[in-house]
């Protein structure tokens, strides 16, 4: 089972948001985020844990107060381009649960 972490603050050298990524097998990968209409896009580039350069434009869509919608796009590995993801709903949990 994979799993990751990613931390999102600004990155004063560069005047914007970053995002640094770490995977459980090595991978690892930068974002450049900017706002857009109704969210926000992140610019990702990184390498798996097998050494293998990606891209990727991760779209953060806000629904309402409590939801955002995720989806990775225009995703390639070694210069291969790959299908978008699904989009996934992220849903803030109800306070007490």
């Amino acid at each position: 089972t994979a799993s990751g972490m990613q931390l999102i603050g600004w990155n004063p050298e560069g005047g914007h948001i970053q995002s640094w990524n770490f995977s459980s097998d090595g991978g690892h990968a930068v974002g450049v985020w900017s706002p857009r209409a109704g969210g926000w896009s992140a610019e990702i580039r990184g390498v798996t844990g097998d050494g293998t350069p990606t891209t990727a434009v991760n779209l953060l869509t806000r629904l309402d107060d409590n939801a955002y919608a995720w989806q990775s796009v225009n995703r390639n590995a070694s210069g291969t381009p790959l299908p978008d993801t699904d989009e996934v709903v992220l849903k803030r949990r109800p306070a007490g649960r």
